[in-house]
């Protein structure tokens, strides 16, 4: 059995001297401008356009863009209006779960994505050709890999032009042999800690906020360079150009961290035929720590939610579950007598102060969140429909049935690719 999965690849590039890119992108911001204009001035006078009403009298001028080109503007227009409508919904229901009430999309853009669809996108000696009204866009390219299936061009400040490419392939879905349960307990200082009934495994996020201590040092040292200078000057433009450079680069070391990392977590499922993946929904807490500013500044730089989106897609594009539960006081409740102390513990070690158990704090968040998931059999049946599933005992073997948690560090040369 085969499963359809999509892989995004990126190509950063440079415009050529006639700016053929940036005069694509300030038509398709054109575009998106007068949708989205159209769209609030029609709703003034008490009618609601649709996507495609907006494509019947949108009437910018088409000189660069391809038709499907074209229309992805105003499709892009049409999906950030539904998005605010949405929000905004949910806002009405529960304010307290935003910041601030959704703000609606407005016409003001410079520059804007450019689409290709697939029909645009053609392979000819070498080459990737992407069709516009006038001579194609060329980038080499390996076929090899495919044919993409989608294009889109984008600008960054950080990164400048990029050409994303999404490709499709088919995967075997694996036939896991049983249907056990791993349970994930994301962090700071450790950015994951796991847990299967056998084991913990602690994977250190020291690695991570060292390199976003530098970042946010070279950001200050940058900013105290800019005080004294002219706004968009030589010198000011520089060092902007210099910051942004060495911003990436910590960027992409941080994404090769939690790729490596997410990637051990899916291995060590498929090793051990384990099929669903349980991860303690902590995304609240970038919404309003209340803590020390060094501290408030670590919890909202920690990327232990992108962890989890790489997680998801290289668990799921070969037929695992992954699943989210509230991790509400799973630091503080003892695992093994149940009873839930008044503060979170200090350091990295949990001690009971009622049966004396102790281990790593870690490690006990996981093994909470598995208990609270594993058992309630019920809800897990209704929510990815289970027939007579166990996900094993869940109480908890302290008498040489709990190990040490094993420690998992980064290394830039460390093959992931090998199961552990």
């Amino acid at each position: 059995m085969k499963n359809t999965t999509r892989h995004t690849y990126n190509i950063n590039f440079r415009d050529d001297k006639q700016g053929t890119v940036l005069n694509l992108s300030r038509e398709s911001a054109e575009v998106y401008n007068q949708s989205i204009d159209l769209f609030w001035n029609n709703l003034d006078n008490g009618t609601f356009l649709s996507k495609f009403d907006l494509q019947q009298y949108v009437n910018i001028p088409r000189t660069l863009l391809l038709s499907e080109s074209y229309i992805g503007s105003i499709q892009l227009a049409h999906t950030a209006l539904t998005t605010y409508f949405a929000a905004l919904k949910v806002f009405k229901v529960n304010p307290e779960a935003f910041t601030g009430c959704p703000r609606q999309p407005i016409g003001d853009k410079q520059t804007q994505l450019i689409i290709f669809k697939k029909d645009a996108i053609r392979f000819k000696n070498g080459y990737l050709l992407l069709s516009t009204k006038d001579k194609p866009l060329k980038f080499r390219w390996d076929i090899n890999k495919g044919l993409p299936v989608f294009a889109s061009i984008s600008w960054k400040r950080e990164t400048g032009w990029k050409l994303n490419l999404i490709l499709e392939e088919e995967k075997d879905i694996l036939e896991f042999v049983e249907d056990k349960l791993m349970s994930i307990d994301l962090g700071v200082k450790r950015i994951a800690a796991t847990y299967d009934l056998e084991r913990v495994i602690t994977y250190s996020g020291k690695v991570v906020m060292s390199l976003n201590r530098l970042r946010n040092k070279i950001n200050g040292e940058t900013q105290s360079k800019l005080s004294g200078l002219k706004k968009h000057s030589r010198r000011y433009k520089k060092i902007k150009q210099a910051n942004r450079q060495v911003a990436k680069r910590i960027n992409n070391k941080i994404s090769d961290i939690l790729h490596k990392y997410s990637r051990t977590i899916v291995n060590d499922c498929i090793k051990n035929n384990i099929k669903h993946i349980i991860v303690g929904d902590c995304a609240g807490i970038h919404d309003g720590p209340k803590f020390t500013k060094e501290t408030n500044q670590k919890i909202v730089q920690c990327p232990e939610q992108k962890l989890l989106k790489y997680i998801k897609y290289k668990f799921e594009e070969i037929g695992g579950v992954v699943l989210t539960t509230s991790e509400a006081y799973t630091s503080r409740t003892c695992p093994c007598c149940g009873k839930v102390k008044n503060s979170s513990p200090s350091g990295r070690t949990f001690k009971c102060q009622g049966c004396g158990f102790i281990y790593d704090r870690d490690g006990v968040g996981a093994i909470n969140i598995y208990q609270k998931f594993a058992s309630d059999c019920e809800t897990i049946r209704e929510n990815v429909s289970l027939e007579n599933v166990s996900f094993g005992s869940s109480d908890l073997d302290v008498v040489g049935g709990l190990t040490p948690p094993i420690g998992w560090k980064y290394a830039s040369s460390r093959d992931c690719l090998i199961r552990i």
